[in-house]
């Protein structure tokens, strides 16, 4: 897919689960915080000016729901909030498209070995699998025989 198509999708899709945790925490998180010993203290560190400014920042380089709701109980106006996070999802999605670009050749040539090797890959960590569970079996009984009552008189004579 080219490259603006599919920002143009992109980003609106990511910002939007972004949104809706700031929503629920600007209209919820107050009251909560509230309900808790302490929570005073909490939200009135989200409300300084300072803490707001580092979470939007923050918010430019890293898609955190922590610091969506951190903002949302915070009191940032929607405005403020929606140009960070949208500039946000803009510079992150575009890092993830570049990157994918880069890294598609190499990934091409491992998914087409993948495909040609999925069926003896598969049956390799199915024996692994079994392996495993025949090595815990084997313990499990070698534990419960040194612990069965009769057995440490035995071997102590």
């Amino acid at each position: 897919m080219p490259f603006l198509p599919a920002l143009l999708i992109a980003v609106p899709l990511r910002a939007l689960v972004r949104i809706a945790y700031f929503g629920i925490a600007r209209n919820d998180l107050r009251s909560l915080l509230a309900l808790r010993p302490g929570g005073r203290r909490v939200v009135d560190a989200l409300s300084r000016r300072s803490t707001e400014r580092v979470l939007l920042y923050v918010c430019l380089v890293n898609a955190n729901p922590a610091v969506d709701a951190a903002l949302g109980g915070s009191g940032v106006s929607w405005r403020r909030f929606l140009s960070f996070v949208t500039a946000g999802m803009a510079i992150q999605t575009s890092v993830y498209l570049l990157a994918a670009r880069a890294v598609s050749p190499w990934g091409r040539t491992l998914v087409t070995w993948l495909d040609g090797h999925l069926g003896a890959g598969l049956l390799l960590l199915f024996a692994a699998g079994l392996l495993r569970l025949a090595a815990r079996a084997l313990v499990a009984r070698h534990r419960r025989r040194r612990s069965e009552p009769g057995r440490a008189e035995l071997s102590g004579s």
